[in-house]
C-alpha cells in the first residue's frame, strides 16, 4: 500500500538538487541542446514555478512511501488550478528499484481519486519523447495526445 506525506524541507532540497540536473539532462538528450545553459534555465524556470519552495501556493510536493516494504518509493509534484478545475503534474518519479511494478499507475490512480474529490476535472502532464514506459503508462490510464513538439537537427 502507498502512503502520500508532504515532503519536510531536506526532502525537498534532495528532490531539487537531483530533480533539476535530471530534467536539464531530459531537455539536452530530447531537444539536442548544450547542457550548460539549459542547466541555468532549469534552475531558473524552476525558481519561477516554486518562488516561496515547498510553502507555494497550490503546488503539492510528496514522498511515496511503500508500507508494506517501509521503503521510500518515489515523488510526486503536482499543481492544482482550482479556478479551472484543473490540475498540473509536474513531475511524477518511482525509483530505479521499484519501476515496473504498478506504483506509478497506483499513485495517479490515487492522485485522480483525490482530485475528484476536490472538484477537479482535468489532469495535464508532459512527458518526454524518450521515456516510452511513462508514455505507455499514461496511455493505458486514458490520456490523450494535446500536444506533439517535433524537432529537427540539421
Amino acid at each position: 500500500m502507498l502512503e502520500f506525506k508532504s515532503m519536510n524541507k531536506l526532502s525537498f532540497q534532495d528532490y531539487i538538487n537531483f530533480l533539476i540536473p535530471n530534467y536539464a539532462e531530459e531537455i539536452g538528450r530530447n531537444f539536442n541542446k548544450p547542457s550548460e545553459k539549459i542547466l541555468e534555465d532549469a534552475y531558473e524556470q524552476f525558481a519561477q514555478l516554486l518562488p516561496d519552495g515547498l510553502d507555494t501556493a497550490d503546488h503539492y510536493l510528496l514522498d511515496i512511501h511503500d508500507t508494506t516494504k517501509k521503503r521510500h518509493v518515489g515523488k510526486l509534484w503536482y499543481h492544482l488550478k482550482q479556478d479551472e478545475q484543473s490540475a498540473y503534474i509536474y513531475h511524477l518519479w518511482i525509483e530505479e528499484p521499484f519501476r515496473r511494478k504498478g506504483l506509478g499507475y497506483q499513485t495517479l490512480k490515487h492522485l485522480e481519486n483525490e482530485l475528484k474529490a476536490q472538484g477537479i476535472t482535468t489532469i495535464g502532464l508532459n512527458v518526454f519523447g524518450d521515456n516510452k514506459n511513462a508514455y505507455h503508462l499514461y496511455k493505458k490510464m486514458g490520456y490523450h495526445t494535446g500536444a506533439i513538439v517535433m524537432e529537427k537537427v540539421l
